[in-house]
């Protein structure tokens, strides 16, 4: 659950960017409130992500935004595919609802899990479908070749994923154990056989 909170994370921060890189949000008006505006987007979208089906009405009151300012924000998601409207929904009390969804081929993300005795590499979509998957069980994690190990299986998913699912590949998370090299080093091998080496740094960095 918390690889997949943190993808979900990494895929609005990284979609955001985008927006701002390709002139869609409002950067000539500052710094400022385009933070605010990419922090409203982000909630919003973590909304949707919760209440899948949830209307404007529903978005405004449940993040405080002002119904003008959220209507704003879901057009300018819609507009870069991020998310989908359904049908309309008659025969309620009020105005007609338009239920809202997140678009699961709106972005894509690789997530990486490195455990004590296994390490698992995942493609998640915007909506959080994992659509593939790779899981590697070991005895022990063994820094001099495990980032070998997990680059490979990421380069597996990658050449599986379509033309589409790459060009909106929004990058790579990685969750491990709370550790550090002595920790890692004494649970990985007794000390009289462990070889203390400087730490590779991962090599899809």
């Amino acid at each position: 659950m918390r690889l997949v909170c943190a993808m979900f994370w990494l895929l609005c921060r990284r979609m955001q960017r985008i927006s701002v890189d390709d002139g869609i949000g409002p950067t000539a008006r500052g710094f400022a409130q385009s933070g605010v505006r990419l922090a409203n987007e982000r909630t919003i979208m973590t909304l949707i992500a919760l209440n899948p089906g949830a209307s404007n009405a529903d978005l405004a009151r449940q993040s405080g935004l002002g119904p003008q300012t959220t209507s704003r924000i879901v057009t300018d998601l819609e507009t870069r595919e991020l998310v989908l409207r359904g049908e309309v929904l008659r025969g309620r009390r009020g105005q007609p609802a338009t239920p809202l969804f997140l678009n699961p081929d709106g972005a894509f993300a690789i997530g990486v899990e490195i455990g004590w005795r296994h390490f698992e590499v995942l493609l998640f979509s915007m909506a959080g479908q994992t659509l593939a998957s790779i899981r590697r069980s070991y005895a022990w994690p063994d820094f001099r070749t495990i980032f070998a190990n997990v680059a490979a299986e990421i380069a597996t998913i990658r050449a599986g994923m379509t033309e589409q699912q790459a060009g909106r590949l929004a990058g790579i998370g990685l969750a491990t154990p709370p550790i550090s090299r002595g920790i890692w080093a004494a649970s990985a091998r007794p000390p009289n056989r462990w070889n203390y080496g400087a730490m590779p740094t991962p090599p899809w960095n």
